[in-house]
């Protein structure tokens, strides 16, 4: 009986053992499937290498979705650097120096170049110029030659000892000293002039800078051609006046008179004479006190009249002078 009760005793603590060694090994397994599930989507991260989940996640698996997820991952960062090479491949850091780098230079090459004529050579041009301007205008040998002095000397008309003077102060762009020229003069020098009652003496009163080009030309004309050319100047007035360069149009009357475009150039431009002539007209007019042109005194003021009279008027002054 005690046998039995020992044995039964065994029984149950045999049992009870493999119960508590059964339900410990049923109870293990559990909490192991729920940390499973509770991992699952970390699963095949930590599967392989649970101490470097992030390393493996990355790397290991090749057709999961997570796998296709760093695929596209790495692709989109490996396309990244591929995108931006493009665009600094298209305007490098060097593309953007190099265009600098000349456009710099050009400038620099190009200032000297600009700058070292305009303060070389513009200043010597201008000089040059000048120069070039005396000495063809003013100490060129044409020039050099005019006597301003004697070219300034009385240019008579008729006989020097006649015993009335008529001084007649024309402008040769004047209309009305062109009409005296062409129409009055002629009888003028008919009755008195070729008789030798009187002699006529020209002298220049400029109005405008042509007429004044137009005397310097005729004063330098051969004495004994002067009156002609003067005479050609007056009837040809309003053509030459109205040309477009009225003093190459004069220079081609005085050819008419034997002079050459180097005598006429170096005469129209010469300061000296200018001065010479400018001065006379201004001694006439605080003289004569003279208003316009044509103007005519007779024997140094004894008669004094203006504007275009008819030969008349001439006979009757110099008749009277003459008595």
């Amino acid at each position: 009986m005690k046998g039995l009760t020992i044995a039964i005793v065994l029984l149950f603590v045999v049992g009870g053992g493999l119960f508590l060694f059964g339900k410990k090994t049923a109870d293990t397994p559990a909490p192991q499937a729920q940390e499973q599930v509770q991992e699952q989507p970390a699963a095949d991260v930590a599967a392989t290498e649970a101490p470097t989940p992030d390393t493996t996640a990355t790397e290991t698996p090749a057709g999961d979705a997570p796998s296709a997820a760093a695929t596209t991952e790495s692709t989109t960062t490996e396309e990244a650097p591929a995108e931006t090479t493009p665009a600094d491949a298209s305007v490098p850091a060097a593309a953007v120096v190099a265009p600098e780098a000349p456009a710099t230079e050009t400038p620099a090459t190009e200032t000297p170049a600009t700058e070292a004529p305009a303060g070389t050579d513009a200043q010597p041009a201008d000089q040059a110029e000048e120069k070039k301007a005396d000495q063809s205008l003013l100490a060129s040998p044409d020039a050099l030659k005019i006597d301003v002095a004697k070219i300034m000397e009385d240019r008579v008309l008729g006989n020097p000892d006649a015993p009335v003077t008529i001084h007649e102060y024309a402008s040769m762009t004047c209309p009305h000293c062109a009409h005296f020229s062409s129409e009055v003069l002629p009888s003028v020098k008919k009755s008195l002039i070729d008789t030798g009652k009187a002699k006529l003496v020209f002298h220049e009163f400029p109005l405008d800078k042509f007429a004044l080009k137009a005397a310097m030309m005729v004063r330098c004309a051969p004495v004994d051609k002067f009156f002609d050319l003067l005479e050609v100047v007056f009837r040809n007035q309003e053509r030459w006046i109205k040309a477009e360069d009225p003093v190459a149009s004069l220079a081609q009357l005085g050819t008419l008179a034997g002079m050459d475009e180097d005598s006429i150039n170096a005469c129209v431009n010469n300061a000296e004479l200018e001065t010479a002539l400018l001065g006379k007209m201004q001694e006439a007019q605080n003289k004569y006190e003279l208003k316009s042109t044509p103007s005519f005194v007779f024997n140094n003021g004894a008669e004094t009249f203006s504007g275009a009279q008819g030969v008349e008027k001439f006979e009757e002054v110099v008749n009277k002078l003459s008595h």
